[in-house]
């Protein structure tokens, strides 16, 4: 039988969030102006807005 390891508390995106150890920055899109980024992590590309 698997275990599962489920966290004790939900974050919202937060100070409190950036503290933990295991979060930092991906390196996986690209700054575009205006909140929006271009998703690098595969081949399509997308452009998200902040929020999504």
């Amino acid at each position: 039988m698997p275990i599962y390891s489920w966290a004790l508390r939900t974050y919202d995106v937060s100070r409190d969030l950036l503290r933990l150890p295991s979060v930092r920055e991906s390196p996986f899109y690209v700054g575009l102006g205006g909140g929006r980024v271009r998703c690098t992590l595969c081949n399509r590309r997308c452009t998200l807005s902040s929020g999504q």
